[in-house]
This record gives C-alpha cells, sequence and structure tokens, in this order.
C-alpha cells in the first residue's frame, strides 16, 4: 500500500512538473489546438489516477454542512458606527460687554482704588 501510494505521488509529481514546464514554455505564446488537448489529455490522466487510488468523489460521505434553518451564530446586529452631530442654537440672550465700573452697579459689588499708581488710578471691581 505504501509503495503504490509512494509511487502514484511520484508519477503526480512528475505530472505536475512536466504541465508546470508545459505551461511556463507557452504563457507567451498562443497554444494550439492540438497542445490544449495535450494538457487536458496530462490533467485528466492525473485526476483519474487520483480517483483510482483515493476512491471518486461520490464514494466518499460529503463533508457535513450546516442545516439552513439554524439560528444564526450571534443575537447581535452589527450596525456600522456613524458620526454623531450636535448643532448649538446660539444663546437668545443677548451678551453685553461691560466695563468694571458697569459690574460694581449691575451685581452691587465694591470698587477699590489703588492709590499706589502715580497717574492712572486703577479700580477693581470685586
Amino acid at each position: 500500500n505504501y509503495l503504490n501510494e509512494h509511487n502514484l505521488l511520484l508519477f503526480l509529481s512528475t505530472n505536475l512538473n512536466i504541465t508546470t514546464n508545459f505551461l511556463h514554455l507557452h504563457t507567451q505564446k498562443k497554444m494550439s489546438h492540438r497542445k490544449e488537448q495535450l494538457l487536458a489529455k496530462i490533467g485528466q490522466e492525473g485526476f483519474d489516477l487520483i480517483d483510482e487510488f483515493w476512491g471518486k468523489r461520490k464514494e466518499r460521505p460529503s463533508p457535513p454542512q450546516r442545516p439552513n434553518n439554524q439560528a444564526p451564530s450571534s443575537l447581535y446586529k452589527y450596525y456600522p458606527q456613524q458620526s454623531h452631530v450636535v448643532k448649538l442654537h446660539p444663546s437668545e440672550a443677548k451678551v453685553y460687554n461691560i466695563n468694571s465700573y458697569e459690574a460694581v452697579q449691575m451685581y452691587q459689588g465694591v470698587e477699590y482704588f489703588s492709590s499706589k499708581r502715580k497717574s492712572s488710578t486703577a479700580a477693581v471691581a470685586f
């Protein structure tokens, strides 16, 4: 059994090598009809030997397949990532620019003056 398998593999590798060399030599040229037939014959002989040694496909059981009514493996559905857009509406309230004197009056603050400055007296409001 081992010798038969070894001989078959040796024959197939030789055929494969011949076929590969044949294809390599004729890739740039168009193959004639006779060369195409020869290549098909070599391939068919190789597959016939494989079928003879290991048996035809229909004699071997097919691989198990999942039944069509089987539940999916995941219960979660994939949703692609979406960008989030947030629209900011400008405030309806008006913005006022006020100085420190107006802020003191508006918020009942206290004004402090610094006497250390020479010509301009700086006011600080809290």
